[in-house]
């Protein structure tokens, strides 16, 4: 599983070379996952997010080596503004997209919003897995409003004699 991905400067390259180090051909399937947000207990008792764990060893590392000195303020950005992290998850995935062999790539993303929501989910055949509770509740309401308009096509009644939602019957 390659997860956590952090936001790389060229992520079409950084695909190319998680997937040859994991041997992506020899692979059932390449699981990957962007940074995702998490939250825990300081000793303090006060909510500490592991993003501001991460990002205090990014910046620690770069004081240390010789490497990607922008890894930190990349990380910064995704963590702080939405659409960033947004635009970070959505360019990773396509690069993993189209570097993973055909069938392989199992992204896992979970999205905030109805309009994410949609976006993932015309990404499946390219092996987006939409998951997490928002996506679940989404997935629910579109379910029965699909359940509503077949009841109503159907002609399916309720207990009030009215055009009921199908999904009662399923």
């Amino acid at each position: 599983m390659i997860c956590p991905i952090l936001p790389q400067a060229n992520p079409h390259a950084f695909a190319r070379q998680a997937l040859k180090l994991v041997h992506a051909e020899r692979c059932e399937y390449i699981w990957a996952e962007p940074v995702n947000s998490r939250t825990k207990r300081s000793s303090h008792g006060a909510k500490e997010s592991s993003f501001l764990d991460t990002l205090r060893a990014l910046r620690a590392v770069e004081q240390q080596v010789h490497g990607d000195r922008q890894l930190a303020e990349r990380f910064e950005t995704v963590v702080n503004d939405k659409a960033a992290w947004n635009s970070y998850c959505r360019d990773t995935f396509e690069a993993f997209a189209q570097a993973a062999p055909p069938g392989k790539l199992r992204w896992m993303q979970y999205p905030s919003t109805d309009v994410e929501i949609r976006w993932w989910l015309g990404r499946r055949k390219d092996g987006a897995l939409v998951l997490g509770a928002h996506a679940s509740g989404y997935l629910k309401r579109r379910a029965k409003k699909a359940a509503r308009v077949a009841g109503r096509r159907l002609g399916i009644k309720n207990d009030r004699n009215e055009t009921s939602t199908a999904w009662k019957y399923c």
